[in-house]
């Protein structure tokens, strides 16, 4: 299993290059700002009508978060993340991201007008999917921390990763819902909130550092550990972790980056970055969902199927664990197992490509050249995903290659076919 998660110009943490994104935004709408006399934050009724939060919103009830929930799927299984794009409120989560932080009111200005104006954060999930990703309503839940507030629980999984999202549903006066807000579990927080960082350093670039020099001592270490770990320097990147005050040393972005710098190190090091984590910010299921690629990369394959398990049921029950729970199987050279847990999760969920996809890894394994033939046609006829010419697939084919089966396989797809099969993850 890879681990690559999915980041989009707004779901992305803080980095840089966002910087550089909201500076060519503000400089663009510098010009047709106001005058320099504007107040020190301007106030939401400065933003053009489109952008400010929507009036009268309230908590929505739970039929309606369902009903949401389950038409935001249907739109994103025919690809239509415009649709969710659409019914996201880009003024409350404008609204929400710039609280407190103390931006020039020209730079505010154009920081969320161009904010709002490129928002897309339906349309980057659609495109995130490829030809085997997707993107399901699981149920609705209520958060600890905010528990008169229903959410819908989805599941995204892509190519290379795979993590939940709570959209944060409210209701006009019409009763029509809007999402105002999307907590990621694998950055373990809210979309205004990570975006928020976004905006604190456009502050600090625009004249404003000194009323933010907690978070430029923060983003500094967190940028530098990113750039250690980048180059291999894991031990450095917890030394700088290390040389932060205790005071400054309450983000859970910065404790996500030892966490990886911490695995590189070895099983001593993850551990007492697992055990912080634990005690910062308790029962919290990022630590599990970022944890459980983290074992597995070190093969203590014990310790991951144990966090999927704490995982599932934080998430009340999720069939694409059991295809997590089969990969790990197959990496332990069980395929009887890997099997099992798949049929499980293609019974709870048909369309899951993952667990298809784990039965033809078992189905070569095991030389069942019918159950190989069977499962190459489900996946060109169900997800549009085809091999092709298989012997672009090196000796993973080689077996079947010699069986009858593939003489008929290869009577429909010759060999100047090309592939379109997913990369292994």
């Amino acid at each position: 299993m890879t681990d690559r998660p999915f980041r989009s110009r707004f779901v992305a943490r803080a980095a840089g290059l966002g910087v550089v994104v909201a500076l060519v935004l503000c400089g663009a709408a510098v010009r047709a700002a106001g005058p320099a006399s504007a107040p020190a934050t301007a106030p939401a009724a400065t933003l053009p009508t489109s952008r400010a939060a929507l009036p009268g919103l309230r908590p929505a009830t739970e039929q309606a978060v369902a009903d949401f929930g389950a038409k935001v799927d249907a739109a994103l299984r025919r690809g239509d993340g415009a649709m969710l794009d659409a019914h996201f409120d880009a003024g409350s989560l404008v609204t929400a991201m710039t609280r407190d932080v103390n931006l020039p009111p020209r730079a505010y200005v154009g920081f969320t007008e161009g904010f709002a104006r490129n928002f897309t954060f339906g349309t980057d999930v659609a495109r995130s999917l490829g030809r085997t990703g997707s993107y399901r309503f699981l149920r609705v839940v209520r958060p600890p921390d905010a528990p008169d507030e229903p959410r819908a629980l989805f599941r995204l999984v892509t190519p290379q990763s795979f993590t939940y999202h709570q959209l944060v549903v409210r209701q006009d006066r019409s009763g029509a819902a809007w999402v105002v807000d999307a907590y990621d579990y694998r950055q373990g927080e809210l979309l205004s909130q990570n975006k928020r960082r976004v905006a604190l350093q456009v502050a600090t670039v625009t004249g404003r550092a000194a009323d933010h020099a907690d978070f430029v001592r923060q983003l500094q270490a967190g940028s530098r550990m990113e750039e250690q770990v980048n180059r291999q320097r894991a031990d450095d990147a917890l030394a700088t972790f290390e040389e932060l005050p205790e005071n400054l040393r309450g983000e859970k972005w910065l404790h996500l980056i030892r966490l990886n710098a911490a695995a590189a190190v070895g099983p001593q090091k993850l551990g007492s970055a697992i055990a912080d984590y634990g005690r910062r910010f308790p029962k919290d299921p990022t630590l599990d969902l970022v944890c459980v690629n983290l074992f597995a990369r070190g093969k203590q394959y014990a310790a991951a199927l144990g966090a999927i398990d704490r995982l599932d049921a934080a998430m009340g029950g999720d069939p694409y664990l059991d295809v997590l729970r089969a990969y790990l199987m197959l990496a332990q050279d069980k395929p009887a197992e890997a099997k099992a847990a798949c049929l499980k999760a293609a019974a709870r969920e048909p369309g899951l490509h993952g667990a298809h996809d784990v039965l033809l890894e078992v189905a070569l394994k095991e030389r069942d050249h019918a159950e190989t033939l069977r499962l190459l046609d489900l996946l060109e006829k169900q997800f549009r995903v085809s091999y092709g010419d298989l012997t672009r697939h090196g000796p993973r084919f080689a077996e079947f290659m010699k069986s009858p089966e593939y003489q008929r396989y290869a009577k429909t797809h010759p060999t100047s076919r090309p592939a379109t099969a997913p990369a292994r993850r």
